[in-house]
């Protein structure tokens, strides 16, 4: 049954789109595993090189990969969420305005969102700013491994010489 032109302007959508993203948005508990053993890494490494007081610098540059790592779990945690919410909506694809209505409700209610209820986001916005989440969790964790690498690749370079 096809669906109406106001339900296809809220949801803007399929089921197929969903699961789709919700396939895509999966990758980020993989990334987020990855980003917590280089943040642990970085803890451990940093505080062993600042109690043998061997590179100050190399402490740092852990303090900072170890903060680009909690940053990343941040980030991970609101996709993760979103992910939840997408595989709820995907059930409900017929009753589309309802359902984005009522999760909208339940957000504002948690105070999740702003009481901003006259203007209901669409699933095209919703499914971008998901989407965004999950690309600055990459982004943050590319920083961090550059930062980890790259901190111990000059310190190397530095010892050699």
């Amino acid at each position: 049954m096809l669906r109406s032109e106001n339900n296809r302007t809220q949801f803007q959508t399929n089921q197929t789109e969903i699961v789709t993203l919700c396939s895509l948005l999966s990758l980020s508990k993989q990334i987020n595993i990855f980003s917590g053993l280089i943040t642990i890494s970085a803890l451990i490494i940093g505080f062993t090189y600042l109690a043998i007081n061997d590179s100050n610098l190399i402490s740092l540059i852990c303090f900072f990969v170890f903060i680009l790592g909690l940053i990343s779990q941040y980030y991970a945690l609101r996709t993760n969420f979103d992910t939840k919410l997408f595989e709820y909506l995907s059930q409900y694809i017929n009753h589309p305005s309802i359902v984005l209505k009522e999760l909208d409700h339940a957000l504002v209610k948690l105070r999740l969102i702003k009481s901003d209820l006259t203007k209901s986001r669409t699933m095209y916005e919703r499914e971008k700013g998901t989407l965004r989440l999950f690309k600055i969790q990459i982004v943050t964790v590319m920083i961090q491994l550059l930062l980890f690498i790259g901190g111990f690749a000059s310190h190397i370079i530095c010892n050699l010489f």
